[in-house]
């Protein structure tokens, strides 16, 4: 049996890769049945719910928020035929954590409801306030399938463990600052969720990345936007005493990396408005991680304005896929 993680970009058809039958539960704890199923993930939705609508001048494609509801209905239509069984938001699901955004933001992501069960790793931009928590919480509890802003999917093929990384030492604020860290209450609960289970396929899913871009993929001579170093840290304590964390996955930075250290994956996703256009596909058994990058561009409505001759956004090849065996060294 697998399971198939799948990140989204934008709207586009999977029928080639995978057939489904049945409707999922109405949540997503603890997933029982003994086949293929997908999740799907959207990092950094946050320029389709900017109505200052900055984009729209540089492509000239109108209102943007289209594209985010495209993304949520064509996961809803698609839902039988590749059982998608659970949808992951990475953060930045807003660009200025404004009411009006918060509206854009629900009513695509509601195009899901009583279909597909979805939760918000809340990134950055929606933590804009010291109160954002509570105010999220409130206005958009449905984002929040426990109750809080953690959130285990537990699957017969492994675990999937959503944990939004904190900015400063005010919890669940961002105060324009870029010190990706963890709570000890959130340590704690991790560690007591992941010593619970004996599967040895675990993806952990949060909004920062691990690692800045290296010189090899952006020509730069030092990696870029690298995250301090004490989060590199904190995660790399974390997959060593947690050795089933076969991926760390994150978003933040909208471009593609892939960086394999100690048979630990660590990927970042590139952002839709950012250009490649493209979505992901992670491949999960029990003994199996693959991920593959599709691009859509030719699929476009409008023609996007970047050098597919660069790597520094898109990635090289091995930051657009990889295939990771158990066991094989």
């Amino acid at each position: 049996m697998k399971t198939i993680f799948a990140a989204f970009f934008l709207f586009a058809s999977l029928c080639q890769f995978l057939t489904a039958e049945d409707p999922v539960p109405a949540k997503g704890h603890d997933l029982n049945a003994s086949k293929s199923f997908t999740i799907a993930v959207l990092p950094d939705t946050q320029f389709y719910c900017d109505t200052r609508l900055k984009l729209s001048k540089k492509w000239g494609n109108g209102d943007l928020r289209r594209y985010f509801f495209e993304q949520t209905r064509w996961v809803r239509d698609n839902q039988k035929r590749l059982n998608v069984v659970f949808l992951v938001h990475e953060g930045d699901i807003v660009q200025a954590d404004a009411h009006e955004e918060w509206a854009i933001a629900k009513e695509a992501m509601s195009i899901l409801d009583g279909h597909v069960p979805y939760c918000l790793c809340l990134g950055n931009h929606d933590l804009t306030t010291e109160d954002s928590l509570d105010r999220w919480l409130k206005v958009a509890p449905e984002f929040f399938p426990d109750g809080h802003p953690e959130y285990l999917l537990d699957t017969p093929d492994g675990v999937v463990y959503v944990m939004p990384n904190h900015w400063c030492a005010t919890p669940y604020y961002w105060g324009e600052m870029q010190d990706p860290q963890f709570s000890s209450d959130q340590h704690n609960v991790f560690n007591d969720a992941l010593m619970a289970t004996s599967k040895d396929m675990q993806v952990f899913v949060t909004h920062s990345p691990v690692f800045g871009f290296p010189p090899a993929q952006t020509l730069l001579s030092e990696p870029l936007h690298e995250p301090a170093g004490a989060f590199s840290n904190t995660i790399g304590n974390l997959t060593a005493a947690h050795p089933g964390i076969r991926c760390v996955l994150g978003a933040h930075n909208h471009m593609n990396m892939h960086i394999e250290k100690t048979k630990v994956h660590y990927v970042t996703v590139s952002a839709f408005v950012e250009s490649p256009f493209e979505f992901k596909l992670f491949e999960m058994q029990s003994d199996l991680l693959s991920m593959t990058t599709i691009s859509l561009a030719d699929r476009l409505p409008f023609k996007a304005d970047y050098d597919k001759d660069k790597t520094f956004v898109q990635g090289r090849m091995i930051d657009r896929s990889f295939t990771h065996l158990n066991n094989i060294s």
